[in-house]
């Protein structure tokens, strides 16, 4: 199964005023709308919550997740003159939805209850209708979605206008998950940035090219946040190089071979004392080429992060630029040369009778063209020589570089240069 990504629909308040009944009523809630302000038409006004607010401890963060897709729209009369009016709210994407409900008994408020299409993350608009007897007052806004992520994810994975920025409520990355933007240059709006010992970066650590192909550049992630909770960690990684694997060629010509290793042996020496007459072993190949050298690997990629705040939060930023691919294979060895030329002795055979005028004499080795009959021996040729080793393993691709981060502290009043590992921890000491 892939990554399990929730979508949360984010309570959002559209711009407007309330009365100050209305409004005191909504702060005795103590609820964190989305919105900074209510959607108001002339007569009425639109209150965009969630169901469920996060705490800012996440004592309830499970609770608050279980209830991401849901909220609750409330209409609010400006002079309670609505008793039994209807209220609409239609979708306005692919999938039209329309919801309906009506004023309570005094024509003050009605509540539609809304759980926003999970299909992708652009902003769901609405249109909102109300309706009585005489008037109709309508109202377009738009709610941001959130999103949950428990497992590796990839951002090209995700459903949004990847021409935008992707533009979140809340954004929650479960101890476990992850985000990837690998190299691409991307931007991220958030208002609450959640995490559980989460992460968000480049490329995962296993990233690695494929076979002689340089590793990729990690892109550059702008990351706007209004408020980040739990822990989190930022990791800039450059993809790893790909091994290579073109071998060197093989050495083809053989050693030649030295005259030294032919035998030795004539006519007046043909017994093969001490092996002289045999063929001496071939010269040795000599070691293949080296291997090539491995895929560089790709550096870190950057962050700019501007945060409102991040006090509430433990947040670190680790750099892993790419490590260069393993080297290649070493060359064939040489083969070994050819083993010298065993001696070819031609005589005549020195058991023959004895000279006409000497008589019946020793044997000996007198040319006697009738009795004498001449022979040949040849001697074995030596053995080739040994093939060469396999040459060395390339040297490994050289790495990536880090480069260099921004992050904007507004509460502090801080803005940073980073190109090493950073947390906010060592800020607060």
């Amino acid at each position: 199964m892939g990554p399990i990504v929730r979508l949360i629909f984010i309570s959002l308040l559209i711009s407007g005023c309330q009365s100050e009944g209305d409004k005191k009523a909504t702060e005795n809630k103590k609820t964190n709308p989305v919105v900074e302000l209510p959607v108001e038409t002339k007569e009425i006004a639109y209150l965009i919550e969630r169901s469920e607010n996060l705490k800012s401890d996440l004592s309830n963060l499970d609770i608050f997740s279980d209830n991401l897709n849901r909220y609750v729209i409330q209409v609010n009369a400006q002079k309670g003159l609505f008793k039994g009016a209807t209220v609409q709210c239609k979708t306005l994407g692919e999938e039209q939805k329309i919801l309906k409900s009506h004023f309570d008994s005094e024509g003050k408020y009605a509540l539609l209850t809304v759980n926003l299409d999970n299909s992708n993350l652009d902003p769901e608009e609405f249109n909102c209708t109300v309706l009585d007897q005489q008037h109709e007052y309508s109202k377009r806004f738009k709610i941001k979605k959130s999103l949950e992520i428990d497992l590796s994810t990839k951002i090209e994975n995700l459903k949004y206008d990847q021409f935008s920025k992707l533009s979140l409520d809340t954004l929650i990355i479960r101890r476990g998950g992850a985000l990837y933007t690998s190299d691409k240059s991307i931007a991220i709006s958030v208002k609450d940035l959640v995490g559980e010992n989460g992460k968000l970066g480049t490329f995962p650590a296993e990233s690695t090219a494929p076979a002689n192909t340089i590793g990729r550049s990690g892109g550059q992630i702008n990351l706007e946040v209004k408020n980040i909770y739990g822990q989190i960690s930022f990791e800039l990684r450059g993809e790893n190089g790909g091994v290579q694997k073109e071998i060197p060629p093989k050495k083809l010509d053989r050693p030649m071979t030295p005259s030294h290793l032919n035998g030795q042996c004539n006519q007046d020496n043909i017994e093969n004392k001490n092996g002289k007459c045999v063929g001496k072993k071939g010269i040795n190949g000599e070691k293949g080429y080296p291997g090539l050298q491995g895929m560089e690997g790709g550096n870190s990629g950057s962050l700019e992060l501007t945060v409102n705040s991040m006090s509430k939060a433990i947040v670190s930023l680790l750099y892993f630029p790419g490590k260069g691919g393993r080297g290649g294979e070493g060359g064939e060895g040489q083969d070994g040369g050819i083993g010298g030329i065993g001696s070819t002795v031609k005589y005549y055979d020195d058991d023959v009778k004895g000279g006409a005028i000497g008589g019946s004499g020793p044997k000996n080795k007198a040319f006697d063209a009738e009795n004498n009959k001449k022979k040949t021996v040849k001697y074995p040729d030596g053995p080739e020589g040994d093939k060469g080793d396999q040459g060395d393993e390339g040297e490994p691709g050289y790495d990536g570089a880090i480069q260099t981060s921004m992050v904007f502290d507004i509460e502090n009043d801080l803005a940073l240069d980073l190109k090493e590992d950073w947390s906010n921890k060592d800020m607060n000491k």
